[in-house]
């Protein structure tokens, strides 16, 4: 067993939630399988009701503020969204997943367009980030095994790997997310590890790690300060916490509804106060720790 993979092994660590907030529904703040959340310069949090079609928006402690968005293809319109990021000017942008295309928004939820890449092959995108290292948009374009590149306007940059199940290609990649060093890393699902690109978009590595062993897992990814990692595991219902080389490691959460225990977690974000928060997808609610535990 590879040396990163022994903490993950380890019983899971004990947390307790300082917020939890939702239920299965679609009332406002209820929610049916989330799956996305972004957390904006100001502490507002921004999270894909899923299976509503919806994108809610709340503050810092999981006060109801608005929502937008039903089923459907026009603009501000969704088909199952997932990933989400707002950038540090002020726009929302949603992976509209089954309507093949990526949407940008205000803060208030004024549909801004939409971006379907030149090549207008998108296809199924699920997770999106912002890089910090170059402003430019990184989206998990899932069924074209590919990383799609736009910039915040959505004019398409470049596309990084190709399928396959060699170093730097893909087979059902999810999260992505992108460091102060603008390194992208790549929950690479079907191929059961991490892939690491340079902010050019060479290939630098591949790491296995626990969490994405399973095809439909929908593992996402998170940095954190210091250059943490957070991997979503729905397969043993935790949380993987690695250090920046992968070489130590611990799992939070376990199996539950109590607070502090998942079913099936997926997006995670970390708020500028030290505060992360993780979508339960299939406890339909929302769950606010704080770093230090």
């Amino acid at each position: 067993m590879p040396e990163y993979w022994k903490g993950s092994e380890q019983a899971p660590r004990n947390i307790s939630a300082i917020r939890t907030w939702g239920r299965k529904g679609n009332k406002p703040g209820e929610f049916n399988e989330p799956r996305g959340i972004a957390v904006a310069p100001n502490g507002d949090v921004f999270v894909t009701d899923t299976g509503n079609s919806r994108v809610q928006k709340f503050d810092k402690d999981g006060k109801y503020l608005f929502m937008w968005g039903t089923e459907g293809e026009n603009l501000g319109e969704f088909k199952n969204p997932q990933g989400i990021t707002v950038s540090k000017d002020g726009f929302v942008y949603v992976s509209d997943t089954w309507n093949h295309r990526v949407q940008k928004f205000s803060l208030d939820g004024t549909s801004l367009g939409e971006f379907r890449t030149q090549d207008k092959s998108l296809f199924g995108p699920r997770d999106i980030a912002i890089s910090p290292f170059d402003g430019n948009i990184y989206v998990a374009d899932t069924g074209n095994k590919q990383v799609a590149v736009l910039t915040p306007d959505g004019q398409l940059v470049k596309r990084i790997g190709s399928p396959g199940e060699d170093d730097g290609q893909f087979i059902e990649p999810v999260g992505v997310a992108v460091d102060n060093q603008g390194r992208l890393y790549v929950a690479n699902t079907g191929n059961k590890r991490i892939e690491i690109f340079d902010s050019a978009g060479n290939f630098e590595k591949s790491i296995p790690v626990l969490g994405i062993e399973n095809f439909y897992t929908e593992p996402y990814i998170a940095i954190f300060p210091g250059g943490i990692i957070y991997i979503a595991d729905s397969s043993r219902q935790v949380i993987h916490v690695y250090n920046p080389d992968f070489k130590t490691s611990y799992s939070l959460g376990g199996e539950g509804t109590d607070q502090g225990r998942f079913n099936g977690p997926k997006g995670i974000a970390v708020d500028p106060e030290g505060n992360y928060f993780v979508v339960d997808s299939n406890n339909h609610r929302i769950q606010k720790f704080n770093l230090s535990h």
